[in-house]
């Protein structure tokens, strides 16, 4: 089992779907090598509503997050 899917219980539920979200995003993202339409399509997301999700969940592109999913 992945380490994304660890719940923690002090959390609402506001917070831990937030949370999983963006874990989950992040790891398919990463699957995907980056790719936003290849993740957008696999978890049944239109590509600009995932790009919405992403700002929503603070989710940029920005040199951390290049990072998280393997750019040099």
């Amino acid at each position: 089992m992945d380490k994304f899917l660890v719940i923690d219980l002090d959390m609402d539920i506001r917070n831990a779907r937030s949370h999983f979200e963006k874990k989950y995003i992040l790891a398919q993202i990463k699957k995907f090598n980056g790719n936003i339409s290849k993740t957008a399509n696999f978890i049944g997301m239109d590509r600009t509503a995932l790009h919405r999700k992403m700002k929503d969940l603070k989710i940029h592109p920005n040199d951390r997050y290049r990072n998280i999913i393997g750019y040099q």
